[in-house]
Protein backbone atom coordinates (compact mmCIF):
# COMPACT_ATOMS: atom_id res chain seq x y z
CA UNK A 1 0.00 0.00 0.00
CA UNK A 2 2.79 2.41 0.84
CA UNK A 3 4.49 1.51 -2.86
CA UNK A 4 1.29 2.86 -4.15
CA UNK A 5 0.92 5.87 -2.28
CA UNK A 6 4.66 6.62 -2.91
CA UNK A 7 3.87 5.71 -6.98
CA UNK A 8 0.65 7.97 -6.75
CA UNK A 9 3.11 10.95 -5.71
CA UNK A 10 5.69 10.63 -7.63
CA UNK A 11 3.31 10.73 -10.79
CA UNK A 12 1.57 13.91 -8.97
CA UNK A 13 5.07 15.55 -9.33
CA UNK A 14 6.20 14.40 -12.73
CA UNK A 15 2.51 16.16 -13.84
CA UNK A 16 2.95 19.34 -11.87
CA UNK A 17 6.43 19.22 -13.30
CA UNK A 18 5.47 18.93 -17.09
CA UNK A 19 2.30 21.28 -16.52
CA UNK A 20 4.87 24.16 -15.21
CA UNK A 21 6.96 23.66 -17.93
CA UNK A 22 4.06 23.97 -20.80
CA UNK A 23 2.97 27.45 -19.25
CA UNK A 24 6.45 28.92 -19.35
CA UNK A 25 6.02 28.83 -23.32
CA UNK A 26 4.56 31.54 -25.76
CA UNK A 27 2.57 30.40 -28.58
CA UNK A 28 1.43 31.54 -31.84
CA UNK A 29 -1.27 34.13 -31.60
CA UNK A 30 0.12 36.55 -29.67
CA UNK A 31 -0.81 40.41 -30.76
CA UNK A 32 1.47 42.32 -32.69
CA UNK A 33 1.81 45.85 -33.94
CA UNK A 34 3.14 46.50 -37.58
CA UNK A 35 4.16 49.50 -38.99
CA UNK A 36 3.14 50.06 -42.90
CA UNK A 37 4.87 51.77 -45.29
CA UNK A 38 4.12 52.73 -49.12
CA UNK A 39 6.63 54.25 -51.21
CA UNK A 40 7.28 54.34 -55.08
CA UNK A 41 10.05 52.12 -56.75
CA UNK A 42 12.01 55.75 -56.46
CA UNK A 43 11.59 55.63 -52.56
CA UNK A 44 9.18 58.31 -52.23
CA UNK A 45 6.76 57.89 -49.49
CA UNK A 46 3.10 57.96 -50.42
CA UNK A 47 0.08 58.84 -48.26
CA UNK A 48 -3.07 57.34 -48.03
CA UNK A 49 -2.82 54.06 -49.29
CA UNK A 50 -5.19 51.78 -48.04
CA UNK A 51 -3.78 48.58 -47.31
CA UNK A 52 -5.09 45.04 -46.45
CA UNK A 53 -3.23 42.19 -44.55
CA UNK A 54 -4.09 38.34 -44.53
CA UNK A 55 -1.99 35.83 -42.62
CA UNK A 56 -4.35 32.51 -43.24
CA UNK A 57 -6.07 32.74 -40.09
CA UNK A 58 -7.52 36.19 -40.19
CA UNK A 59 -7.03 39.83 -42.26
CA UNK A 60 -7.45 43.17 -41.31
CA UNK A 61 -6.97 46.54 -43.12
CA UNK A 62 -5.19 49.36 -42.74
CA UNK A 63 -3.69 53.01 -44.00
CA UNK A 64 -0.12 53.27 -45.11
CA UNK A 65 1.94 55.17 -43.32
CA UNK A 66 -0.05 53.78 -40.32
CA UNK A 67 -0.27 50.90 -37.72
CA UNK A 68 -1.92 48.22 -37.46
CA UNK A 69 -2.36 45.26 -34.79
CA UNK A 70 -2.39 41.67 -36.12
CA UNK A 71 -2.51 38.48 -34.69
CA UNK A 72 0.60 36.81 -35.19
CA UNK A 73 1.09 33.34 -37.02
CA UNK A 74 3.55 30.60 -38.40
CA UNK A 75 2.12 31.59 -42.02
CA UNK A 76 3.20 34.77 -44.00
CA UNK A 77 1.61 37.51 -44.14
CA UNK A 78 0.96 39.00 -47.46
CA UNK A 79 0.17 43.00 -47.52
CA UNK A 80 -1.30 44.43 -50.53
CA UNK A 81 -1.66 48.32 -51.22
CA UNK A 82 -3.12 50.73 -53.34
CA UNK A 83 -3.56 54.29 -53.74
CA UNK A 84 -6.88 55.98 -53.68
CA UNK A 85 -7.06 56.82 -57.43
CA UNK A 86 -5.96 52.40 -57.82
CA UNK A 87 -3.35 53.51 -60.24
CA UNK A 88 -0.26 52.68 -58.04
CA UNK A 89 -0.28 49.10 -56.22
CA UNK A 90 1.28 46.89 -54.78
CA UNK A 91 2.17 43.53 -53.15
CA UNK A 92 4.50 41.71 -50.57
CA UNK A 93 4.62 38.55 -48.60
CA UNK A 94 6.14 38.92 -44.97
CA UNK A 95 7.78 35.40 -43.57
CA UNK A 96 7.35 34.73 -40.01
CA UNK A 97 10.21 34.29 -38.07
CA UNK A 98 10.47 32.43 -34.63
CA UNK A 99 10.95 34.63 -31.66
CA UNK A 100 13.62 33.50 -29.49
CA UNK A 101 14.67 30.02 -29.77
CA UNK A 102 14.38 26.59 -28.43
CA UNK A 103 17.29 27.11 -26.12
CA UNK A 104 15.51 30.12 -24.38
CA UNK A 105 12.38 27.87 -23.69
CA UNK A 106 14.49 24.82 -22.50
CA UNK A 107 16.34 27.22 -19.78
CA UNK A 108 13.18 28.66 -19.27
CA UNK A 109 11.01 25.37 -18.72
CA UNK A 110 14.12 23.80 -16.59
CA UNK A 111 14.10 26.49 -14.00
CA UNK A 112 10.50 26.52 -13.72
CA UNK A 113 10.38 22.30 -13.93
CA UNK A 114 13.13 22.58 -11.70
CA UNK A 115 11.24 24.91 -9.19
CA UNK A 116 7.80 22.88 -8.95
CA UNK A 117 9.92 19.38 -8.82
CA UNK A 118 11.74 20.46 -6.06
CA UNK A 119 8.29 21.50 -3.98
CA UNK A 120 6.59 18.20 -4.72
CA UNK A 121 10.15 16.40 -3.59
CA UNK A 122 9.59 18.61 -0.52
CA UNK A 123 6.12 18.79 0.11
CA UNK A 124 5.79 14.88 -0.17
CA UNK A 125 9.06 14.96 2.18
CA UNK A 126 7.51 16.78 4.24
CA UNK A 127 4.03 14.96 4.78
CA UNK A 128 4.92 11.57 4.21
CA UNK A 129 5.33 11.87 8.44
CA UNK A 130 6.04 7.96 8.93
CA UNK A 131 9.52 8.26 10.41
CA UNK A 132 11.50 7.71 7.19
CA UNK A 133 14.08 10.21 7.00
CA UNK A 134 15.26 11.28 3.86
CA UNK A 135 17.68 13.86 4.21
CA UNK A 136 15.90 16.05 1.57
CA UNK A 137 16.88 13.91 -1.42
CA UNK A 138 13.04 14.08 -2.35
CA UNK A 139 13.62 17.34 -2.80
CA UNK A 140 16.81 17.32 -4.84
CA UNK A 141 15.38 14.38 -6.60
CA UNK A 142 12.04 16.11 -7.94
CA UNK A 143 14.15 19.01 -8.77
CA UNK A 144 16.37 17.32 -11.37
CA UNK A 145 13.36 15.16 -12.59
CA UNK A 146 11.11 18.63 -13.00
CA UNK A 147 14.58 20.59 -14.37
CA UNK A 148 14.84 17.80 -16.86
CA UNK A 149 11.16 17.55 -18.28
CA UNK A 150 10.74 20.81 -18.30
CA UNK A 151 13.95 21.72 -20.21
CA UNK A 152 12.95 18.68 -22.73
CA UNK A 153 9.85 20.35 -23.22
CA UNK A 154 10.34 23.67 -23.56
CA UNK A 155 13.49 22.90 -26.67
CA UNK A 156 10.83 20.44 -27.91
CA UNK A 157 7.99 23.13 -28.05
CA UNK A 158 10.26 25.99 -28.67
CA UNK A 159 9.89 26.76 -31.89
CA UNK A 160 5.71 27.56 -30.98
CA UNK A 161 6.29 31.52 -30.84
CA UNK A 162 5.99 33.51 -34.28
CA UNK A 163 6.17 37.06 -35.02
CA UNK A 164 6.77 39.17 -38.08
CA UNK A 165 8.93 42.67 -38.68
CA UNK A 166 8.16 45.09 -36.83
CA UNK A 167 7.95 47.38 -40.06
CA UNK A 168 6.74 46.53 -43.77
CA UNK A 169 7.35 48.37 -46.41
CA UNK A 170 5.52 47.94 -49.40
CA UNK A 171 6.50 49.69 -52.83
CA UNK A 172 3.72 50.45 -55.32
CA UNK A 173 4.11 50.42 -58.94
CA UNK A 174 2.11 52.27 -61.57
CA UNK A 175 -0.61 49.74 -63.25
CA UNK A 176 -1.05 50.65 -66.58
CA UNK A 177 -4.00 52.24 -67.85
CA UNK A 178 -6.35 50.50 -70.67
CA UNK A 179 -8.23 53.23 -72.69
CA UNK A 180 -11.66 51.55 -74.22
CA UNK A 181 -12.67 53.04 -77.19
CA UNK A 182 -16.03 54.81 -77.76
Amino acid sequence: MESLRMAGRGMAGLAVCALSACSTLPRSGGLQVIELEAVTPMGVALEGAACTLDNGQANWTANAPGRVTVVAGAGALVVRCRTADGLQRGEVSVAARVAGGAGTRALGGGLMGGAAGGAVGLATYRTRGDGYNFSGVAAVGGAITGALLGAGLGAATGDSRHEYPERVRIVLQAQPVVLMPR
